[in-house]
């Protein structure tokens, strides 16, 4: 089991967060910046509440998928989290050049000639 640490599952990730960049609005997107903030807080919270339960002794699938990337709350988190930051405005070239290369660092990292 890849627990999301995936190929696929990196690029639905990618994939997502492209879509919100070109097709949300980002008017609509700051108008609701702290619902996203707040989303994103309650979705955090809701984990935590399940690996709390998982440590108790309660399994159940949705349990044991907890800590995995493709469970859907993480990707709601993630969701919530990606959109929040959409409506920000950063103007530091670093942070904009760093944020643009991070595709290029994953398939390098992946490679067989610079990865593990």
């Amino acid at each position: 089991m890849n627990s999301g640490y995936s190929f696929i599952s990196f690029v639905f990730l990618y994939l997502l967060g492209r879509y919100f960049g070109e097709y949300v609005s980002l008017e609509g997107v700051r108008l609701k910046r702290w619902w996203f903030g707040i989303g994103y807080l309650v979705g955090s919270l809701l984990l935590f509440g399940l690996v709390i339960l998982q440590y108790r002794g309660y399994s159940n699938t949705l349990l044991t998928t907890v800590f995995q990337y493709d469970h859907p709350l993480v990707i709601l988190n993630a969701c919530c989290l990606l959109l929040f930051f959409l409506s920000l405005s950063f103007n530091s070239k670093v942070v904009n050049w760093i944020g643009s290369s991070v595709f290029a660092a994953y398939l390098l990292q992946e490679s067989i000639y610079f990865g593990d």
